[in-house]
């Protein structure tokens, strides 16, 4: 089935997720959600696929929820903020980033331009976030009447949570550039604009050439991690450990040492 508001890009084993509302800056509609649901899906049931980059058309990452599609709904009866535990049928879904849909495969967040509200999840979910040197973050919700949820508690995780209560509680007030971004950590590389996506692309390719049951498990080993014991934690990682050490990749691994050649990893 054809995606309307994204463009899904298969590059070898990277796939390339590009939210693509440019006139709505990508406001997330209820389209865009359910189509970003089944996006990360397809990545993570690919075969081929081992890592993927997530994008904005335009010049806006994201700015959040499309509150215009979001009255229309409530003026239509729909219940917007109601949960619910299947992020795909379900309309609207409050899952469109990487983490709170299960994605075990790394994921690069490639921000341009403006990413404000809902769309800083594109900022906090994604394993590895690089940006475009005319990026800017902010969180308007309290500005408008709105409280800010999900996406800086996800960012309290990452960054000093100090700078998650001044952008949270300035709103609109304040923006967070690129290079501010970069200093507290939310970002880990900052490149000109022309050059954002072939960057983002070269980390992904590069990453795609490491044993991809080895990455999965590192991943989850370390964001899985987050809020435990360490001695917990360790053993959490240990139990991943074991499960990699299982398969028949690693197997592969072995053998390649063995015989002086190159792994042919596939995956399982």
């Amino acid at each position: 089935m054809p995606y309307e508001t994204i463009i899904y890009e298969v590059r070898g084993h990277v796939r390339i997720i590009t939210l693509n509302r440019p006139h709505r800056l990508n406001a997330l509609n209820g389209t865009m959600r359910r189509e970003l649901c089944r996006a990360w899906r397809e990545f993570e049931e690919d075969g081929e696929a081992r890592v993927a980059v997530v994008t904005g058309a335009g010049r806006a990452m994201c700015t959040g929820l499309d509150l215009t599609d979001a009255l229309e709904k409530q003026a239509d009866g729909e219940d917007f903020y109601k949960l619910t535990s299947d992020p795909i049928e379900a309309s609207p879904t409050f899952r469109w980033g990487p983490r709170r849909n299960n994605v075990s495969k790394p994921v690069i967040g490639a921000i341009n331009g403006l990413c404000i509200g809902g769309g800083l999840d594109f900022a906090t979910e994604p394993d590895v976030v690089i940006c475009s040197d005319d990026a800017e973050f902010f969180d308007s919700r309290v500005s408008v009447g709105f409280m800010s949820g999900h996406s800086v508690i996800q960012m309290a995780r990452r960054i000093p949570f100090g700078q998650v209560l001044r952008l949270a509680l300035m709103g609109s007030q304040e923006r967070m550039s690129a290079q501010r971004a970069y200093e507290v950590g939310l970002v880990s590389q900052v490149v000109p604009l022309a050059e954002l996506m072939p960057t983002a692309t070269e980390l992904a390719e590069k990453m795609a050439k490491n044993a991809p049951l080895a990455l999965r498990g590192t991943k989850l080993a370390l964001w899985k991690s987050l809020g435990m014991p360490l001695d917990d934690a360790e053993m959490m990682g240990e139990y991943f450990i074991r499960q990699v050490v299982a398969t028949e990749d690693h197997a592969e691994t072995l053998r390649a040492i063995a015989e002086k050649r190159p792994p042919q990893w596939k995956g399982r």
